[in-house]
């Protein structure tokens, strides 16, 4: 149990395992003490890790105020019990019971065959300055959900100055909510390895204040070894904002053979454009797709109900290169099987590309809908 009002320091590798349940109260700070400092939840063991909006669990750098950098530790990460399709195992296939997939920054394995599986509860906590490169290309994240399964509660989770993802999904099955990511130096949002969960509202705030420099707002996979690997990554996610920067690259980037759907979001200000597929796998996806349905079983790639606007500076919203076997651009995709996307102003407050600004929409912006309206 690590209480409310102490400071807590993760130095190396700290997991909680053989059945445990680590407890978080509100309030509590979590340091990393240094270079491969890391918190990990084995797939045999729970966390519950509740804050609350006045006093949320801060997992930090343990560097001193004003001298704290992105990857200056790892971050926490969660080992499920839920599918996932990895590299290395035979034919790309699932995952046995056992779990065969090894999780990014060597922190472990993961996977198995229960989507429903419970790995504990986390709310109102914030992870900042971690995502540190173990080797070349192999680094942890703020938040690494390694095959989630939907007993695990997963809401009001803010990362902030991460190095490399600020939330990624590897695998599973998981539901979520109320997610908050600024400043980070990767991807806002990211899913591999096969993942089929939900998420509804996330701010993304790639902004390039303090040096940050943020790359896409999500970047979604299927799986970087085997394209069309069997059980194959159907995100849905909706009521997004993401909002880029100078030093971007794409809001949404699906791509390597990912199923998937955001639907009722805003997405502005990326230095390349708003969304973008990629990859023969992807678009093939795409055939047979039914628009607006947030469901992960209705198949298909989606884009629906979104706002896109000053992108590409301002250019092309859509990427333009042609792909995938009917040699369609995303934007001649989009405008083929979805009607309900606008490229219009949002009307986001004037500090809204801010870390500390002010996110949503003014009076009179058409992002705005009265439910109870005739």
């Amino acid at each position: 149990f690590w209480a409310t009002g102490v400071t807590y320091r993760v130095n190396g590798r700290i997991a909680v395992t053989n059945g445990a349940t680590l407890t978080i109260a509100p309030g509590a700070v979590v340091v990393g003490a240094g270079p491969g400092s890391y918190l990990v939840v084995e797939r045999d063991a729970n966390i519950n890790a509740v804050g609350s909006q006045g006093a949320p669990i801060i997992m930090t750098s343990g560097g001193a105020p004003g001298s704290q950098f992105p990857g200056d530790w790892g971050g926490l990460v969660i080992h499920g019990k839920a599918v996932a399709n990895c590299a290395g195992i035979t034919g790309c296939g699932l995952t046995s019971v056992v779990g065969d997939c090894e999780s990014e920054g060597g922190a472990g394995f993961f996977g198995g065959s229960d989507d429903d599986d419970d790995s504990g509860e986390l709310r109102f906590v914030r992870v900042e300055y971690a995502g540190q490169e173990i080797s070349p290309n192999n680094e942890l994240n703020a938040f690494t959900f390694n095959a989630q399964g939907t007993g695990t509660t997963l809401q009001y989770l803010q990362a902030h100055r991460g190095t490399d993802d600020l939330f990624e999904w590897f695998g599973g099955a998981s539901r979520s909510s109320y997610f908050v990511g600024t400043g980070g130096d990767d991807d806002g949002l990211d899913w591999q390895m096969g993942f089929r969960g939900v998420h509804q509202f996330a701010v993304i705030v790639a902004t390039d204040q303090d040096g940050a420099n943020g790359d896409k707002g999500i970047e979604a996979d299927n799986n970087e070894f085997d394209f069309s690997c069997p059980g194959e990554s159907n995100a849905r996610m909706a009521n997004l904002t993401l909002i880029g920067s100078p030093l971007t690259a794409n809001g949404i980037h699906l791509r390597r053979g990912t199923n998937g759907g955001i639907f009722n979001s805003i997405i502005v200000d990326w230095v390349s454009t708003g969304f973008r597929m990629q990859h023969d796998e992807t678009f093939d996806n795409g055939v047979g797709a039914q628009p607006g349905l947030f469901s992960p079983a209705s198949g298909g790639v989606s884009f629906d109900g979104n706002i896109l606007f000053g992108n590409n500076g301002g250019g092309d919203q859509y990427d333009q290169t042609p792909y995938g076997t009917l040699n369609q651009t995303t934007e001649q995709f989009v405008t083929a099987n979805f009607t309900n996307n606008r490229i219009v102003d949002p009307l986001l407050d004037p500090t809204y590309d801010n870390v500390d600004g002010v996110w949503r929409p003014q009076a009179g912006s058409p992002a705005l809908f009265d439910n109870n309206a005739a």
